[in-house]
């Protein structure tokens, strides 16, 4: 059910339901919109709008008994494929083109075939647009009804699963044959824009053979880096029309996802290349910075951490965003300041303490093959519960070398020495009642237990961990040390 709110987020699918538009004129340089329906009448509906994997709402308008919705406005709406949405989520989808002399037009559908019963009066470009879409989904049926048939041949029937195989890549082949076509005849179209934009980019034959000669993995390779080099070449970075789409979205993922490592450093590499060519679009480089940053600060992977701080550091805090408020930027600033010390592959920021005999000792001191960085809390309910999991772990691994260097949070000695009397963990405790080595800003501590693992020279390989993925991680880790040691 879609709420009445003009920052709302809808869920849809590209290009395999769409529909068109119908117009008259009402301002010189605005825009006026009507769109018509069957069977729907005396309700409300609303103009939305495609931005990346999302959708928003641009307005609403009231369905008359006619069945008609207009949308009008002063301004020229930002170019893009919108959507009719009916009561009850049903919608189709049109574009709106760059030009305001094109932002009036009218469509009428019927709303039991959105796609084949559309009438676009006043817009050549939905005219191109929707003839695409019958065509898809003509090909899209004619393929699903090939793959039922193909489900129901035996495995063991090879030839005629073959065939099957065939018909269905024929149809794929259609599809993408429209498009060359339809780019080469109609090169100016907003459709012929989409489809360049979607275009993927095929890796030359490569003959060369790697070391090994083995010619089959040489060419994989070799395509990939191919493929990765040349990935954006057909993109437009300069043409805002492909932000109102889901096109730029897609791009960015299949780029990140499929052909970028996932480690941070990689990703910072790609993430430069994406925002630095997208700068020739403002709006393109406000959804590049701004998606890129979301999606990897909400990120479950350990480590990902550091491209936020990556980002920040290039891009937030050089003074290249002018469209967030300075309380935002501010905020941004605080979790950078707070996480920057603390990634992944990064040498821990250094801790001298006193420990329970009043001596001041040193993390980096702390000769291990491992270390756990632990910070807890003697008030702490979580922390008691999991103290004593910790204490058996150390039990476990504490003839590899392994130690844990605990920090208590709090500042009262006593209260911390007390509740250690009679507990048995034989940890390396310490404690800075004068916080005088600010570590809840190095290692970013806002709850507690906070953990984090060190190797030998005490570069941070692992963070916030919980027992059970802390112990299997210091299995592989010694479990690899000691093959390599067998070598």
């Amino acid at each position: 059910m879609i709420k009445h709110n003009c920052t709302r987020i809808l869920q849809s699918i590209f290009l395999m339901t769409a529909c068109f538009l119908v117009s008259f004129t009402a301002f010189a340089d605005g825009y006026e919109i009507k769109l018509k329906a069957t069977n729907v009448k005396d309700t409300t509906m609303m103009l939305a709008y495609h931005q990346g994997h999302k959708i928003f709402i641009q307005d609403t308008a009231v369905v008359n008994k006619r069945g008609i919705a207009v949308f009008e406005g002063e301004e020229p709406l930002p170019p893009g494929i919108y959507l009719g949405v009916y009561p009850g989520s049903n919608y189709y989808e049109f574009i709106v083109p760059a030009e305001s002399k094109y932002q009036k037009f009218s469509i009428e559908v019927d709303t039991s075939d959105f796609i084949n019963s559309m009438k676009i009066d006043d817009s050549e470009e939905n005219d191109i647009f929707n003839e695409y879409q019958r065509f898809l989904a003509a090909q899209s049926k004619k393929i699903q009804e090939i793959r039922k048939e193909l489900k129901k041949i035996p495995k063991e029937e090879e030839e005629k699963r073959k065939e099957k195989q065939a018909e269905i890549t024929k149809e794929e082949e259609g599809i993408f044959e429209y498009r060359k076509t339809l780019m080469k005849e109609k090169p100016e179209s907003y459709t012929a824009f989409l489809f360049r934009s979607m275009e993927e980019i095929t890796a030359p034959k490569i003959e060369k053979k790697d070391e090994e000669g083995d010619k089959e993995k040489s060419d994989l390779y070799q395509a990939f880096y191919y493929i990765k080099n040349h990935y954006w070449d057909n993109f437009d970075f300069s043409d805002e029309r492909i932000v109102r789409t889901p096109i730029f979205y897609n791009k960015i993922e299949k780029y990140l996802e499929t052909y970028t490592p996932t480690h941070p450093d990689s990703i910072n590499a790609s993430a430069d290349i994406i925002i630095e060519n997208s700068k020739a679009n403002k709006e393109l480089f406000k959804y590049a910075l701004g998606y890129i940053t979301q999606k990897y600060q909400k990120s479950k992977i350990m480590g990902m951490e550091g491209v936020f701080v990556h980002l920040a550091a290039s891009y937030f805090l050089t003074d290249q965003v002018d469209w967030l408020k300075e309380k935002q930027i501010e905020q941004i600033n605080d979790r950078y300041q707070k996480l920057r010390y603390n990634l992944i592959g990064k040498k821990a920021r250094n801790l001298k303490m006193q420990n329970i005999e009043g001596e001041m000792v040193s993390l980096y001191d702390v000769d291990a093959s491992y270390t756990m960085l632990l910070f807890w809390d003697y008030k702490c309910g979580n922390c008691k519960k999991r103290m004593p999991v910790i204490a058996k772990m150390y039990e476990k691994y504490k003839d590899k070398g392994f130690k844990i260097f605990a920090v208590c949070t709090q500042g009262d000695v006593k209260k911390w020495k007390d509740y250690l009397k009679g507990k048995d963990f034989p940890f390396i405790h310490v404690i800075d009642p004068k916080h005088a080595t600010n570590f809840r800003l190095y290692y970013d501590i806002y709850s507690t237990p906070t953990v984090y693992l060190l190797d030998e020279n005490k570069e941070i390989v692992a963070k916030r961990l919980g027992e059970e993925q802390f112990d299997k991680m210091l299995q592989r880790f010694y479990s690899e040390k000691e093959a390599k040691a067998g070598k």
